[in-house]
């Protein structure tokens, strides 16, 4: 995997900015369900770009059928 790759930068600047925004409003204030609410969101959020990501850098076609399923399955969150 090249690390400069373009696949990698598309879905890793998002995925990275969605964490570090998510933590950042969680932590402010922990025991606001707002926040935490929120949070759990963003982690929908970064599990959907993450499975998205993998479904398409992957070739073994069981794994690209679990990165599907496990996107679908992001999607709900």
């Amino acid at each position: 995997m090249d690390i400069f790759s373009s696949n990698l930068l598309i879905y890793g600047i998002p995925i990275s900015l969605n964490l570090f925004f998510g933590l950042w409003v969680f932590l402010q204030r922990r025991k606001n369900a707002i926040n935490r609410a929120f949070f759990v969101f963003v982690l929908g959020i970064v599990a959907w770009l993450s499975s998205l990501f993998l479904f398409y850098y992957l070739r073994d076609p069981a794994w690209v059928l679990a990165a599907g399923r496990i996107n679908f399955a992001a999607v709900v969150l």
